[in-house]
């Protein structure tokens, strides 16, 4: 796993809203977002980043990120000669890089989308086992039989 700074508070673009983990599991296709206005260096993707709520990356954790998404083919780089001072590489999103976050950001919906319906999911599961239950008492009543927890039982039998 790549590591990240640690989850501690921090000021203004070193305050992540995520665990660790999250920005992890994000950090490609975020770099990928980020890269969407236009060719950026290294530092220059994780100022996006961190103006977004990810943290401010170390040099571990986002240059490695930036090797496999240029082996995929989802970005490429280019050297600029620096005006005055080092030169840099920049990284510029393809086709495949556009497509890759677009796929990505819909299946994060999607995973949002599911983690919000368990809520829903459970309320219903709920509202259904105490209609179930409701039911059984309101068939045992008519029919002369006591509903308990583990079943129904005939009234006046040993």
């Amino acid at each position: 796993m790549t590591p990240l700074p640690d989850d501690g508070p921090a000021p203004h673009a070193d305050h992540r809203p995520w665990p660790s983990g999250w920005v992890r599991a994000a950090l490609e296709p975020a770099i990928l977002g980020a890269l969407l206005g236009g060719p950026l260096h290294g530092y220059g993707i994780g100022q996006v980043l961190a103006a977004r709520g990810f943290g401010t990356l170390r040099g571990g954790s986002l240059y490695p990120v930036l090797a496999r998404l240029e082996d995929a083919g989802h970005v490429t780089t280019h050297w600029v000669e620096g005006q005055s001072g080092p030169g840099r590489k920049d990284y510029e999103l393809t086709d495949s890089g556009r497509a890759e976050y677009a796929e990505a950001v819909a299946s994060f919906q999607a995973l949002a989308a599911a983690l919000a319906g368990l809520g829903d999911a459970v309320g219903d599961q709920a509202a259904t086992a105490d209609n179930v239950a409701g039911s059984a008492g309101a068939g045992a009543a008519a029919s002369g039989t006591t509903a308990h927890t583990t079943g129904t039982t005939e009234e006046g039998t040993s």
